[in-house]
């Protein structure tokens, strides 16, 4: 009763939520024997970075951090790092499942315009493979910031998506929200020079002084004085980006739409791998159905997202768990990673998705039993493969021109 007790304190979250899904270690879920895995998934969040910009009353200047404004600090660089180490322990030392030298056939690689999104994908690469890798070898794909990016960056340079953002302000509970909390907003605009045309830049209000305090920094007293309102508003402009808390209105369900929106490019390329990989695993299937020629997807075994704290949330509300981050209603943490996995029972001939939340490196989720709509084919194993493309064709963007190209 004692340790039971002890444990809930621990990880009182988890046990106040009902969340069950935490694994002991720092390994993550073990193979089941003889299950093979095919193929594999990886979206994380950047490492630890410096604030985009000033705002006024900031104690801390361009020069104060290591490589500029915007950019991963070296605490940042570490932690992808240190995170390519864990994905080599797991799926090469443990599973035997990625090749032991870098394959650009077998791994493929996506960021966003951002360049720290691009150098996390880098110093994780060197942690998976060595300090050798360099940007020519991993051939990373990176739209320029001119295009539309329905996978890492959907709110940006695509019409439908502003009108949602900007509609979304307009919503009751939104502009509720803003009303009560007018004198802030005010406040905040004035001293960032940040402007909100969409839900999305609600954040930016807030994120230099969250950034910031989350360093263990001290704000100037001003700041201090009301840092409990502005990471109140920090993460409730968070459930909004998701439509949490926004209901049905405007003929539109706003928490799918902004699901949607945000995951949807996502989903719909793991998605199609899943599919791929489910039709055409074995060599007989290859020889046998016309539609498994595609050489390229036939050698990919693993898709690697590098992007943002709104990515990795993205994909989270996607599996449709109650609280924003998984178990709690707060941000991705830097340096956080989700893993989705597609594992064949050769015996029963079951193909099932694992997703696993590595939040901390100390603090790994199995979250595969838990996605609401998508039932487990077995304790300890995870979603059927049919199941979980079943439960996400309703969230998929599979055309980004014809998708922008909506009208509200």
């Amino acid at each position: 009763m004692a340790m039971k007790l002890f444990i809930c304190v621990l990880f009182f979250t988890v046990c106040q939520n009902g969340h069950g899904g935490y694994v002991n270690g720092t390994f993550g879920p073990q193979a089941v024997k003889g299950h093979k895995l095919e193929y594999m998934a990886a979206i994380w969040r950047h490492g630890d970075r410096a604030p985009n910009g000033p705002f006024k009353g900031d104690l801390y200047p361009e020069s104060y951090w290591e490589n500029g404004y915007g950019q991963l600090t070296n605490l940042g660089i570490q932690q992808q790092q240190f995170l390519g180490k864990w994905i080599r322990k797991r799926y090469i030392e443990a599973f035997k499942f990625l090749p032991n030298k870098y394959d650009a056939n077998a791994i493929k690689i996506r960021t966003t315009s951002i360049n720290r999104t691009r150098e996390s994908a880098l110093y994780n690469f060197k942690g998976l493979y060595g300090k050798k890798i360099t940007y020519d070898t991993l051939k990373i794909v990176s739209p320029l910031k001119n295009e539309t990016d329905i996978i890492g960056a959907p709110f940006v340079n695509c019409h439908f998506s502003f009108l949602l953002g900007s509609k979304g302000l307009k919503t009751r509970e939104v502009a509720k929200f803003l009303k009560k909390n007018e004198k802030l907003v005010a406040r905040l605009k004035n001293v960032t020079k940040v402007e909100v045309p969409v839900l999305l830049y609600l954040i930016s209000l807030t994120d230099p002084f969250v950034n910031e305090k989350e360093k263990n920094l001290s704000l100037a007293k001003e700041y201090e004085a009301i840092y409990s309102q502005i990471y109140a508003f920090y993460i409730q402009s968070f459930r909004f980006v998701y439509g949490l808390d926004i209901e049905f209105q405007g003929r539109l369900d706003w928490r799918k739409a902004l699901v949607t929106m945000h995951s949807g490019g996502l989903f719909n390329v793991l998605i199609n791998d899943i599919e791929h990989k489910a039709l055409c695993s074995s060599k007989s299937q290859r020889m046998l159905n016309k539609n498994c020629g595609n050489r390229a997807a036939n050698d990919l075994k693993y898709r690697a997202f590098s992007m943002h704290d709104i990515n990795v949330l993205a994909v989270l509300n996607n599996l449709n768990f109650k609280f924003l981050d998984y178990n709690k209603n707060d941000n991705a943490p830097v340096g956080s990673a989700l893993f989705i996995e597609l594992w064949n029972d050769p015996v029963s001939r079951q193909r099932y998705v694992k997703a696993i939340y590595r939040k901390k490196p100390d603090e790994i989720y199995d979250l595969s039993e838990e996605i609401a709509d998508c039932k487990s084919i077995g304790k300890g194993l995870g979603c059927s493969a049919e199941g979980f493309i079943t439960r996400s064709q309703k969230y998929l963007i599979s055309d980004a021109r014809q998708y922008c190209a909506q009208k509200y």
